[in-house]
């Protein structure tokens, strides 16, 4: 009896000694660096990307502002013609500033990456000057969850 225990726990050290880490030596570190790997490899799209001919730049560019448009028009469905009409003056002046940005980006016939940039720049500060950038959801997060009415989560 005494000898079947000690059979058994030393097959089972065993197995945990030398089986358990020949596992975890098995990986060899193909895990390792795996988001640095995406990281650069959305880095080397872009710059096969770039320089762009102004032509495809422009397509995507109006198709991006045509996608919002629709977006912002279909959220204001249910608003009062007031505010609707408000929300749309904004958005105008804000697509004439991306526009403008555009225009200077391809006025040579290409599109470098560094003109791509500043025209996303472009649009992001024209989406905070109007108003219609990315809000922090319904309430600011008040009334919403743990912590109500404490403001923001920390």
């Amino acid at each position: 009896m005494f000898g079947r225990k000690l059979i058994s726990s030393v097959a089972l050290a065993s197995l945990f000694a030398f089986a358990v880490p020949s596992i975890a030596l098995a990986d060899d570190g193909a895990r390792e660096g795996r988001g640095e790997e995406a990281r650069q490899g959305k880095r080397d799209r872009a710059e096969k990307a770039f320089p762009m001919p102004a032509a495809k730049f422009q397509e995507h560019a109006e198709k991006r502002i045509a996608k919002v448009r629709a977006r912002i028009t279909e959220r204001l469905a249910d608003a009062t013609p007031e505010k609707r009409q408000q929300v749309i003056a904004k958005l105008d002046a804000a697509e004439a500033q991306v526009r403008k940005a555009i225009d200077i980006a391809v006025k040579d016939g290409t599109v470098t990456r560094e003109e791509a940039q500043k025209v996303r720049e472009a649009a992001q500060a024209a989406r905070e000057q109007a108003g219609l950038g990315k809000g922090h959801g319904k309430g600011d997060g008040k009334g919403h969850g743990k912590g109500k009415g404490r403001g923001p989560a920390r």
